[in-house]
């Protein structure tokens, strides 16, 4: 059995990229622009379309901003993030908590 290398790699990002294909595909299929969700993030035009072009990250505030605009399920399928463990603690905190309190009031609902 072959050993896993593990890197240690320091934590340097300042932010999130993003799934440009998803991002564009969302943006069109809701009847939006480039330049209207560049404004409603607070980034000049050109830095947004340059951003998206070279896989860069955004900060916690344009993603915030987004998140804002999409919607929290839509935004966490464009979101990238590094590894899956990483994908399914957000998840899990963002989504999963409430899911189960609101399977829990379906299950006391009906045992009562």
């Amino acid at each position: 059995m072959r050993k896993r290398k593990i890197h240690n790699f320091p934590n340097t990002r300042k932010g999130y990229g993003l799934k440009k294909k998803l991002l564009k595909r969302w943006i069109y299929k809701n009847d939006l622009t480039q330049p209207y969700v560049a404004r409603k993030m607070n980034m000049p035009v050109e830095e947004f379309k340059q951003t998206l072009k070279d896989r860069g990250t955004f900060n916690a505030e344009q993603l915030k901003a987004l998140v804002w605009l999409m919607g929290a399920w839509e935004a966490f399928k464009v979101l990238y993030f590094p590894s899956k463990r990483k994908r399914r603690r957000v998840y899990w905190e963002v989504f999963g908590r409430y899911k189960n309190k609101e399977g829990m009031n379906e299950r006391n609902k009906q045992i009562k």
